[in-house]
């Protein structure tokens, strides 16, 4: 008798595990993936592009005087309102002591020409900024990941547990998946609701570079980054001279003094995306006030701006090498065949340079290392190349527009987190940008 009672508990313990792993199964079946999502898709496709204005720079002024006049124009008005509640909706209140800190000496922390610039900006603005405050807006790529968590990282979902794409970049899933919650299938807007959580976290971005059959090198950029948009207003084209001659164009956000992407007309251009999340905050600040390194976006101006960087190769060198604040991608595009590559950077070095070769027309670049897989809460790299390889080299026309409609602006390449799109050539000269409305 007792034996029957042991077997029948079996029994029904294999019973309603079978029934759990069909449910499951039946779950996994019915959930669609968050590109699959007709309202997001409606939602992105109802936006509209807005022009971004062109300004200009002279590198020939102090440094604490190039700006200012950018910073009076009259759309500017309420920049500093906008920048302090945006600081403090993103950056969190016990940081702000430490920023105050590297703002009283800032020419510790930065290269003293960017650091006079910051000092310059924080006073053009009216009302005036603090400097820690303008120090704040140019850290806040690797500030905003503080406290990084399942409930933050990606809210377009669902992240599922032991997701390859996941253990690479979170092998203990301490925050890729969220194992408090039991319900693989959680979703961000869910966990959202259950934590009180009021901001979304910055998004992500797509860059690619690409070559037409006649081997012209084209660039198409997509910024995802869910910045307000009374902020992604502020975001302006800089052409940056000297002796009244343009050295380089880059775009950036008024405040901001590095640049997210930028051209050397005749020479390359290159974008930024985030690696790693953009890396934890304790490291980056470390990295930061111990060794005077440069945000990644600062690093980029600066080999722009460098006589050096003075061909294709030379400016892969530069942008491979420096101590950086976070890790990143600089995905980087030539004036000649094959002049195209991605490089994925560490704080202290290159750990890989991905160039285009006879056998790959173009390199498409999200935010995960290429040869590892992509989570699937976040798969943007499969079918941005899907739609690259449809497209393909033929399709990518005259200035780019081809690249621009067949790739940039299609889902989920362009998605519902996207502020900015930008298409450039170093070699015909072409920089296009454009911020997204709501």
């Amino acid at each position: 008798m007792m034996m029957m009672k042991i077997q029948n508990i079996f029994f029904i313990f294999a019973f309603i595990n079978s029934v759990f792993v069909v449910s499951a199964t039946l779950q996994a079946a019915t959930v669609a993936p968050w590109i699959s999502n007709m309202a997001l898709i409606k939602q992105t496709n109802d936006r509209k592009p807005i022009s971004v204005p062109r300004y200009t720079v002279n590198l020939d002024l102090p440094p604490e005087n190039r700006w200012t006049e950018i910073a009076k124009q009259p759309q500017f008005a309420n920049a500093s309102t906008s920048i302090i509640n945006y600081l403090k909706n993103s950056v969190p209140k016990h940081i702000f002591p430490l920023i105050a800190k590297i703002g009283k000496d800032i020419q510790n922390y930065f290269p003293q020409e960017l650091a006079l610039e910051m000092s310059g900006l924080a006073k053009a603005f009216g009302p005036p900024l603090q400097i820690g405050d303008l120090v704040a807006v140019n850290l806040v790529m690797q500030l905003e990941h503080i406290a990084l968590n399942c409930s933050n990282w990606n809210d377009t979902g669902p992240t599922l547990p032991n997701d390859p794409g996941c253990m690479d970049v979170d092998p203990k899933q301490t925050w890729c998946y969220c194992k408090k919650h039991k319900n693989a299938f959680t979703t961000y807007a869910n966990i959202k609701k259950e934590m009180g959580l009021s901001n979304d976290g910055p998004g992500l971005c797509t860059s690619v570079v690409a070559e037409d059959p006649s081997g012209k090198i084209y660039h198409g950029r997509n910024l995802d980054w869910n910045v307000p948009y009374i902020l992604r207003k502020m975001t302006a084209d800089v052409d940056f001279q000297k002796g009244n001659e343009t050295i380089f164009t880059g775009t950036t956000v008024l405040g901001y003094v590095g640049v997210f992407n930028g051209m050397k007309k005749g020479v390359f251009s290159a974008s930024i995306d985030a690696r790693d999340k953009g890396g934890k905050i304790f490291g980056n600040l470390l990295q930061a006030l111990l060794h005077k390194s440069l945000t990644p976006s600062q690093h980029l101006r600066m080999t722009l701006q460098s006589e050096d960087s003075s061909t294709f190769d030379t400016a892969v060198k530069m942008l491979s090498t420096g101590h950086l604040i976070d890790q990143n991608y600089f995905i980087v595009g030539g004036v000649q065949k094959g002049e195209g590559a991605v490089i994925a950077r560490d704080r202290n070095k290159a750990v890989d340079v991905w160039r285009m070769n006879e056998t790959s027309w173009y390199r498409l670049e999200t935010n995960y290392d290429h040869w590892n897989p992509v989570p699937k809460a976040d798969d943007r790299r499969h079918p941005g190349m899907k739609n690259m390889d449809t497209m393909g080299q033929t399709g990518i026309g005259a200035s780019g527009n081809g690249l621009y409609i067949n790739v940039m602006t299609k889902w989920p390449t362009f998605n519902h987190h996207t502020d900015y799109t930008g298409i450039f050539s170093a070699v015909e000269g072409i920089y296009t940008s454009n911020i997204w409305s709501d």
